[in-house]
């Protein structure tokens, strides 16, 4: 009993992490080899200011910066309510199951604790979805991220202003230290906030 609750505690505490501007960031683990755990933790002032929040995954190696060949996951505040999306360029990202595919993502939690809304859910690592993209064990991905609001119980699309892009290793030992965080531009482009540049002296 005492080494399934030392493991259990060291699996707890082996977790990557990506930090999204807003306060906003996501945490992941692996469920052995077949699933990983993905919580994305919402500042209370970003839960009451807009009406989803959500992020997604494609192929570090894609030179497009769309969200195209992406695989996403929006989280609704009101209702909680998790949709899983994939990308189609900059439309808005269709839902799963009404484009022939499934709904792979199983919503485990939401707790408000230190200031924070925070969502966890599980994905398969290979789902057997031809929307979905598989994720692997110490692969890299760009992971994207927007918040927008909301209307008729769908999204509407997030501004030029707010979403991004960051390049992470999906492993459990991965902590962002914030060097290439990228908001929108407006017109397109990306711009790293200027309080996370990083100092070259």
């Amino acid at each position: 009993m005492k080494f399934l609750l030392i493991a259990t505690l060291i699996s707890l505490a082996l977790a990557g992490k990506e930090n999204f501007p807003y306060g906003i960031n996501v945490e992941w683990h692996f469920v052995g080899e077949e699933a990983i755990v993905f919580t994305l933790n919402v500042p209370d002032i970003v839960y009451t200011t807009w009406a989803w929040a959500g992020f997604g995954l494609k192929d570090a190696h894609e030179s497009d910066l769309s969200m195209g060949h992406s695989d996403l996951f929006t989280m609704y505040f009101d209702g909680s309510v998790l949709d899983d999306r994939h990308g189609v360029g900059d439309l808005l990202p269709p839902i799963d199951y009404k484009k022939g595919g499934t709904n792979d993502l199983n919503l485990l939690s939401e707790v408000h604790e230190d200031g924070f809304h925070k969502f966890s859910w599980q994905r398969a690592l290979i789902t057997g979805d031809i929307l979905d993209i598989a994720l692997r064990k110490n692969e890299e991905y760009i992971m994207m991220w927007a918040v927008g609001q909301s209307y008729d119980g769908g999204p509407i699309s997030h501004t030029p202003w707010n979403r991004g892009r960051e390049y992470i290793t999906l492993s459990e030992d991965y902590l962002d230290d914030s060097s290439d965080d990228c908001k929108g531009n407006g017109d397109g482009s990306y711009v790293q906030p200027e309080n996370t540049l990083v100092s070259v002296n």
